[in-house]
């Protein structure tokens, strides 16, 4: 099985019957908060300890709703967590890729600078640009390419390269996502990563088996997916105009 049919099936769908039940969720939880807060105003100084607890119980629960509003929001789509990315393969690189819709490439990178006092430094780079919480799920890999930079006194980066093309329904699918989310990505499988001293080195196509991901700020969320289609295969199905007779 490959690695983006083994993320599809950790994704979790939503009920409409779940999201109705959710909504009379999110107002028990607000009524728990409004009354941890009130709870909270009426405490002495000395009862600090208590204070601290409800606080943390209330941070708890307005994190419980942030999570609830988001299935409000996205329940229609396939939602799905971060932890795919950090599997790895044999040589200890992603198995899955992120690209941005604005550019065929996705790098993972360490940069190579020499600081104002001399002294070298090495910087995460990566394209497209990914939010925190998604940069973390390569800490390890960051860490092997720093080890191989500093071992090599340059740059080093991870590059694959992404040369199909998107399907029309797709498209439209993605037009109609954009504006609910932060982020739109195309999730492939990385099956072979070149490792290259220049981000802008021509690299072979490795990915394939495409996901359009929708990220919230905490989930990932599926808005397609399609099977790849080569470009050659795209112009001569459309755009192949037949002899005449």
């Amino acid at each position: 099985m490959n690695a983006i049919q083994e993320y599809l099936n950790t994704a979790r769908t939503v009920s409409p019957q779940q999201l109705e039940s959710k909504h009379a969720r999110i107002e028990e939880i607000n009524v728990q908060i409004r009354r941890l807060h009130e709870a909270r105003g009426r405490l002495f100084g000395l009862e600090q300890h208590a204070a601290t607890a409800l606080l943390a119980r209330r941070t708890e629960l307005m994190r419980e709703v942030g999570q609830l509003k988001a299935l409000a929001v996205y329940g229609e789509y396939p939602c799905l967590g971060v932890e795919a990315l950090t599997w790895r393969g044999d040589k200890g690189w992603p198995r899955i890729a992120l690209l941005g819709l604005d550019s065929p490439k996705t790098t993972l990178g360490v940069h190579r600078t020499r600081g104002y006092s001399g002294d070298l430094q090495y910087h995460v780079k990566t394209s497209p640009a990914l939010p925190p919480a998604l940069l973390a799920c390569y800490k390890d890999v960051f860490d092997k390419l720093r080890a191989q930079a500093k071992a090599a006194k340059k740059s080093v980066y991870l590059v694959s390269e992404f040369t199909g093309i998107i399907p029309e329904a797709t498209r439209d699918k993605i037009a109609k996502a954009k504006d609910k989310f932060k982020t739109v990505f195309v999730a492939a499988e990385a099956k072979k990563w070149d490792v290259v001293q220049k981000p802008t080195t021509v690299v072979r196509p490795h990915n394939a088996d495409p996901l359009v991901l929708g990220w919230d700020g905490n989930n990932l969320w599926v808005i397609d997916h399609f099977d790849m289609t080569s470009v050659e295969r795209y112009l001569k199905n459309e755009f192949t105009v037949s002899a005449a007779a």
